[in-house]
């Protein structure tokens, strides 16, 4: 059986008694964005990176609260489970996606910073 997601995308799910769970994620904008807001920029900055999170994550349990984007914490915790911040050891479940997050950093107004010194202001949301 096939049902439709969202703008034109499919899938087939097989309705025998199971559960499943579907992330559908955007994709990482190829290029440089910066946020306006000067205030919200270093609340959604990645640490590794110093720009805007993508696909945020937060560490369960960490005080304060650890937020790092997605591809950066599983380059970093690949081998060696420890919070690269704190230095603390990661539990079982550490991981917890930060839908909330990610979704007040889409709404913000952001500027694409041109090779001329020109921006040009989007959304978020494009990203």
């Amino acid at each position: 059986m096939k049902y439709r997601l969202y703008n034109g995308i499919y899938c087939d799910i097989l309705l025998f008694f199971q559960t499943y769970v579907l992330d559908v994620i955007r994709k990482q904008i190829p290029r440089f964005v910066k946020l306006t807001d000067e205030k919200l920029a270093k609340e959604y900055e990645c640490p590794f990176t110093l720009s805007v999170l993508y696909r945020p994550i937060t560490v369960r349990g960490s005080n304060p609260k650890n937020t790092y984007s997605a591809p950066n914490i599983d380059e970093k915790t690949r081998k060696s489970k420890i919070d690269p911040l704190s230095g603390m050891p990661l539990g079982k479940d550490w991981r917890i996606v930060d839908y909330e997050l990610d979704k007040q950093i889409a709404v913000a107004m952001a500027t694409i910073p041109l090779t001329n010194g020109s921006k040009k202001i989007y959304f978020c949301r494009c990203l």
